[in-house]
This record gives C-alpha cells, structure tokens and sequence, in this order.
C-alpha cells in the first residue's frame, strides 16, 4: 500500500497530492529494520539449525528481534507523524481527518458506526405514497406465483424488479404476528401486542402515517378486499385496543373524520344494529352529512364525482378473487384506480394503504389455488399503481407484506406445479360443499357409489378441466370421517397437483419480503424491522413519528406465545 508512488499517495493530482514524499519516505523507514533479518535466517532452518547445537544463540537472538522491533516502533511512530501532517495539510487543521466523498459528519445522539436512516433532500422527497399490503405473501409465495403465471420462462410479478430487502415480523409480545400488531409498526413505526389497532400496550394512542399526513396537508385513504374496519386497513385510521370492536373502528372513522378515500367491504359495521347492521349508529347518514359520496356497486365507479369517498361494496367483506357472489363488486385494481383519481386532486400530495387482504385468508386455509389467484388480482393493482407512478414520478411504490401465512413451500415438478390453478373458479371449500350438496340433492350420501361421480364432476368443472381426481384420491376424500376431514383430504390432493404444501394454518414468524421503487426508495434497503417501514415511510414524504420508539420487541414470554398463540 505505502509503496506506491502514482497511485492514491502518489501524484499532485491525487487525494493527498505533494505530500506523499512523506508517506513514502516514512515507509521506507518502516520496513528496512526488516533487513536485518538475513543474517539470522538460519536460525529458522529445519534440521540443521543451530538451535540444538547453540542454545547460547537464543539470547542473541532474542536482542536482534528486539533491535528490529524497536526500530519498527520507531518507523511507524514516524509514518503516523507523516500521515498527521498529510492531513493537515489537506484540511488546514492539524489532526483532523478529512470528510470523505459520500461520509457524513456524525450527528448528536448517533451511535458511532451505525448511521441514522437518510432523510432525503426535498427533490427525493415523494409527494404520494402508495403503499401495498399484500397480506400473508411470502417468499415462497412469490416463487410459486412465477410458477402460476406459467411459461418456459417463470415471467417474473410486476413487483419482481422492485424487490429492495425483507423484513422481520415480531410483534412486542409475539415471535408470530397477527395483522394487528404487523399492521400497527408499519402505521405508526413502533411495537404493539397483537390484536392491538394503532395503540401501545399500554393502551395508550399512536400516532399514525395518517396523522401525519393529513398535518401536511395530504390526502388519505385506505382500500382492501376485507371489511374496511379490518385489522389492516383499521391500524391507519382507528386507535382501539381489540381489533375485534370493527363496529368502533367504523365509528372512530366517521367521527375522527381523518380519511377522506375508504373502499373496500363491511357495510354492516356502518348500518345501526336496529336497522339491522352492526354497528353503532346510521354511520352512512353521518359520513354523507361529512361530504363523503357514498359508493356501493362497481358500476358507481364508472362516474365519481367529489374529493370524499366511502365505498362500500358487501355488507361483509368482498367475494374472492373469483367472484362467487355475482354482485357488482369491483376489483381490487379498479378501487385502487378510483382512490388515485380521487386523491390526487390535492395538490400537496396523498398518502394511501392498498391491501389485497385475502391472500392471508386463503394460506389459513391451506389453499394454494386461491392464494395464487388473489395474488393475481392483488398484482393487478400493482399494475395500476406502477402506472400512475410513472405518470408522476414524485409517487413512491412500497409493497411490504404484514408477515407469512401457512408456511408455504413451492415444491414445483414439471407435472406439478402452480399453474395447474390457473383455471379455477373456486376456493377448495367451495367445491367441496359444491358437490357434498350435489350429492345430497341425488339422494346420495358419500359412501354411494355415484357419490364418487359427483364429486369428480364438481372438481373438474371448478378446475376448469384441469384436475380428474384418480379413483385414490375421491376415496380418500369420501371415505372421510366428517366434513372437516373431507375437504382437509381435498385441500392437500389439489395442492399436491400445483406442487404445493403447508407447514401450518396460522402465521408464521418467516421473514417476508419487501419492494420499492420511486424516491425514498433507498430507505427500504437490506433487512429491515417492520417499524422501521413505517418510519421509512414517514421519512420519505419528509415526515418524522415524534413518539417512535424501539425497533426492539418489547414482550416477554415469546416462546410460549409462538407455540400456544393461533393469530388471525
């Protein structure tokens, strides 16, 4: 290193310029004591060395390396010398090591070594942020819908190129998360108990990105395939401590008056229990008084008018992906397209949460062909976010799953594999009831022989032809038990045609991953907390949480919690 002499040290045009002379020479100081290391070379020579022969040479050899030693102190004290005035030199004060390109001077309170997240310059600041939830999507959920999408190739899923890091799940008194708690750090940056809605555990409110944006003057809303009053959409515009009370969560929302987009399910928790709802008031009256345009069909968003909306489009949450109901409910990409219309008529910009909620649902069912397809209709929406984002690029894109669902494995073969699930039209529970109803409505019972017939007719239309059940495995399936029994023997035959298992029918505490793109996107780099999203998120529209806390899990007996705690 110190020897060259045109290269860092070595020219005038170099960083240290003229001054490499010094270095050079101070080098040369350094190492010539080495030199003197000839003459008693042979003192290392296996077995002619004279050590056996002359012990009496030890000691004058002990004095030689110290003699060498000693000059090598005195080399590198002249080298240190040479650097400190190299520096001087460079900056005009003697002793003070120069800034280098790209280093920040360290800031009060910063831990030596360990730098504070980058709060970007007003041009990377993002004016919109559009962040996605596609809850209970892990790795191996990504790697399966690749499969899905089908193709020599495994096309990649829009969000593929956005891929930045992965996240680590805990909640503050749990190795697993429940959306809740998930839901809570990314709104609010900091740790709850699961089944918590943006409140600390000690029950008191946290501030969210919602908060924050609307004190800066942005647009908010939240759009999901659940109820709207769900764990997940809930964390950004309620505070109550049991996920549970969605008919207070509705409440907290008309009367906090802090969203100004929500769309999505529930209409139930609006409608007072006396009109036959569950909720707590005529909520749609208040909210309407409030300016929202109230919206319940697909077809109502053909012609939105206003800079309010409240949508709700089923009285519980939406049908699946595959549309099983009939009714006019739209996509998750159409709501999304519709709150971008709306929200970005501020000219101060929005934030807004999209959640494609039921690819969680389908992995506590075990149910690879619906987790693939909503992930589908969740990667339509992320289509029209990626649109509108290159129509404005000030817009930034995070896509974090809140953590794991089932344990996933993709155990693609070239006969099975996920795209076996590209023509179904049903969840797996719905075809079984499909064809245990079909056998009833026969006369039949499941151990009948024409039991067998139905139930294979059933399968295949719903599978689009794709899966003829062997006469093994309708055995299996009708031979069972019970109905729970039945459709558990269906679930693991059709997931065994796409190449699929599960581990579990909970969460999990599996790392998830996460996507960005867009200004800001840099903040959400390598292995990240989820609170440390919510603070990412906050930092890139040039916000900051005044009360967030620790990235540290809070809770106690995790273990326990893992092992005993099913979450939803």
């Amino acid at each position: 290193m110190f020897g060259y002499s045109n290269g860092m040290f070595g020219s005038n045009g170099s960083l240290y310029g003229s001054n490499a002379m010094t270095m050079n020479s101070a080098s040369s100081a350094m190492f010539s004591p080495f030199q003197s290391l000839s003459p008693l070379s042979g003192l290392w020579s296996g077995n002619d060395s004279p050590w056996a022969s002359e012990p009496a040479l030890v000691p004058a050899f002990l004095d030689a390396t110290k003699s060498i030693l000693d000059g090598y102190s005195q080399a590198l004290g002249q080298l240190s010398s040479a650097f400190s005035d190299v520096l001087a030199g460079q900056n005009g004060t003697p002793g003070q090591s120069p800034e280098m390109p790209g280093q920040s001077p360290e800031m009060p309170g910063q831990s030596p070594g360990v730098p504070e997240p980058e709060v970007p310059a007003n041009d990377d600041m993002a004016q919109n942020v559009i962040f996605m939830v596609p809850d209970g999507f892990g790795t191996d959920y990504s790697t399966a819908f690749r499969t899905f999408k089908g193709g020599e190739e495994l096309p990649a899923w829009e969000a593929e190129d956005m891929l930045t890091g992965a996240i680590k799940t805990e909640s503050a008194n749990s190795l697993i998360t429940d959306s809740a708690a998930a839901g809570t750090a990314f709104a609010t940056g900091q740790k709850t108990d699961n089944g918590r809605i943006s409140t600390a555990p000690d029950g008191s409110d946290l501030t969210t990105l919602v908060d924050l944006a609307n004190a800066a003057g942005k647009s908010t809303g939240v759009v999901a395939t659940s109820t709207i009053t769900h764990a997940t959409p809930a964390v950004f515009g309620a505070n109550v401590d049991d996920r549970d009370d969605q008919h207070l969560i509705a409440q907290q929302y008309i009367d906090d008056n802090k969203l100004d987009v929500m769309l999505g399910g529930g209409r139930d928790y609006f409608v007072a229990e006396e009109d036959g709802g569950a909720g707590v008031a005529d909520l749609l009256s208040q909210a309407e008084s409030q300016g929202y345009t109230l919206l319940d069909s697909a077809s109502d968003l053909e012609s939105v008018e206003g800079d309010r909306l409240l949508g709700l489009f089923a009285d519980d949450a939406l049908d699946t992906s595959y549309g099983e109901s009939g009714d006019d409910q739209p996509t998750l990409a159409q709501m999304t397209q519709t709150a971008l219309d709306t929200l970005s008529q501020n000219e101060d910009g929005f934030f807004m949460m999209v959640e494609g909620s039921q690819i969680d649902w389908a992995g506590h069912a075990n149910d690879a062909g619906w987790a693939m397809n909503d992930s589908l209709a969740f990667e339509d929406a992320v289509k029209t976010a990626q649109q509108f984002s290159e129509d404005n690029p000030d817009t930034l894109i995070v896509i974090a799953p809140d953590h794991e669902t089932g344990g996933m494995s993709a155990q693609s073969t070239q006969d099975n594999n996920a795209s076996t699930y590209q023509n179904f039209t049903a969840t797996y529970e719905q075809m079984y009831v499909e064809a245990s109803e079909r056998i009833e409505a026969a006369g039949m019972s499941m151990d009948d022989d024409g039991a067998a017939w139905i139930m294979q007719g059933a399968v295949a239309e719903m599978t689009g032809g794709d899966v003829l059940l062997t006469d093994d495995e309708l055995s299996t399936v009708l031979s069972a038990e019970d109905s729970d029994a039945g459709l558990a023997a269906l679930t693991q035959t059709l997931n065994e045609y796409g190449g699929i298992s599960f581990s579990s029918g909970n969460h999990t505490a599996e790392n998830v991953p996460l996507y960005a793109s867009g200004p800001g996107s840099d903040i959400f780099s390598g292995l990240l907390d989820n609170t440390e999203v919510g603070q990412g998120l906050a930092t890139a529209m040039g916000l900051e949480f005044a009360d967030a806390g620790s990235a540290e899990v809070m809770g106690v007996d995790n273990q326990l919690q893992a092992n005993e705690m099913a979450v939803a």
